[in-house]
């Protein structure tokens, strides 16, 4: 679901300005929301199987059961900034061709640009 639009939005212009919110923000979101999965299926992997020895599982559930809450709650608020950040960016790009009290835009000929805000009825 959130792949298109990174692919879209973020990563063709990553190389250039990475280092600007707008694009760190959402890999910063999306890798720690990987490292979240990943720690996840490894709780469930030393919980429920006996894949893995013994010298790669842990015994202090509750802890880490707490961080990996935790690391999902961040993600979550961070899922959430990346969402306003990226919308609010895209509406004020869109401000110009969007009118107070319309309900919709629709495609017209003339006016300023490819679309032009009139009344939809």
């Amino acid at each position: 679901m959130m792949w298109p639009s990174f692919q879209y939005t973020v990563l063709p212009h990553v190389h250039k300005r990475w280092y600007l919110a707008y694009y760190m923000w959402p890999i910063a979101h999306g890798a720690l929301g990987a490292f979240a999965e990943l720690f996840g299926i490894y709780i469930a992997l030393v919980a429920g199987t006996n894949l893995l020895p013994a010298k790669l599982k842990f015994h202090r559930w509750k802890f880490w059961m707490r961080f990996e809450l935790a690391l999902w709650w961040l993600v979550l608020l961070m899922g959430l900034g990346t969402y306003s950040l990226l919308v609010h960016r895209h509406s004020a790009a869109l401000a110009p061709f969007s009118e107070v009290g319309n309900i919709g835009v629709k495609r017209t000929e003339g006016g300023t640009g490819p679309y032009q805000a009139d009344k939809i009825s």
